[in-house]
């Protein structure tokens, strides 16, 4: 979850009581035999992990971590909140975060990832770094912006037009991706949604006082050959963002992963 509330007589409320958004989710899949083993949260960042019961007795070694990346590290209004833990002897990392806004922060984001990566850090010596894991899930408001030479006008028009292979050529993320700026590790599956950035409330009009952008991404990575007797795997099931919810200037974004 992104942009929770997080004024401080929310965080109060939240050491008191279980976090609304925590405890709504848990009260919906709950009866579907979802069990919250673990989360946690960075301001408005709020990571929770959800497993079939019968998993249970097979999940091992859970621990969080949180990197704070606004204001040079002394706040948490960006940065990651994530969580590691064992299934079935493979172990999983999963980072959700926050990177710096505005057409402008590309090196600020850059800067924001290669934070992140350099100062998480969890108990466990073999895993002790996020990409050290079998398993990457790498999520959240990116804030990766689209080529500056674009108007709003001109991306409102291609992504509602369909064409959105022309317009994935001049993402950011892509960008550092094929430059090694930045998530080159990482793999994203084909973005066949709209740019998911900026909306008008309660509307499926884009507001171009902002340049539309895929601001909310899943990426992934797998260590194929960890293991001498077993090639590890992973198959992007789905990959959309939720049109029918509305109530953010933002779309949700949703993947599903089966893994080996």
């Amino acid at each position: 979850l992104q942009e929770v509330k997080s004024q401080p007589q929310n965080v109060v409320m939240d050491t008191l009581f279980e976090e609304p958004w925590t405890s709504a989710l848990r009260e919906v899949i709950g009866p579907h035999d979802y069990v919250r083993i673990v989360g946690e949260r960075l301001q408005g960042i709020v990571t929770n992990v959800f497993v079939k019961r019968r998993h249970l007795p097979h999940v091992r070694d859970m621990h969080t971590a949180v990197t704070r990346t606004g204001f040079g590290g002394l706040w948490g209004n960006k940065g990651a909140a994530c969580i590691r833990f064992s299934v079935y002897g493979c172990c999983i990392c999963a980072v959700n975060c926050h990177l710096a806004a505005h057409d402008s922060g590309y090196k600020e984001r850059i800067e924001n990832f290669n934070t992140i990566i350099d100062y998480t850090r969890f108990p466990i010596p073999e895993t002790s770094n996020i990409l050290f894991h079998d398993y990457v899930f790498w999520l959240g408001d990116l804030n990766f912006r689209l080529d500056s030479s674009l108007t709003s006008e001109i991306i409102s028009k291609r992504a509602t037009d369909g064409d959105l292979e022309k317009l994935y050529e001049m993402d950011e993320l892509h960008k550092a991706q094929k430059s090694g700026d930045a998530f080159s590790m990482l793999k994203e599956g084909p973005l066949t949604f709209l740019p998911t950035y900026k909306y008008q409330e309660a509307s499926s009009t884009y507001d171009l006082a902002r340049r539309p952008a895929w601001t909310d991404r899943i990426l992934h990575q797998v260590h194929v050959d960890a293991y001498e007797n077993v090639k590890l795997g992973v198959k992007q099931m789905s990959y959309t963002s939720l049109d029918s919810y509305t109530q953010s200037d933002h779309r949700p974004v949703t993947s599903t992963f089966s893994i080996k």
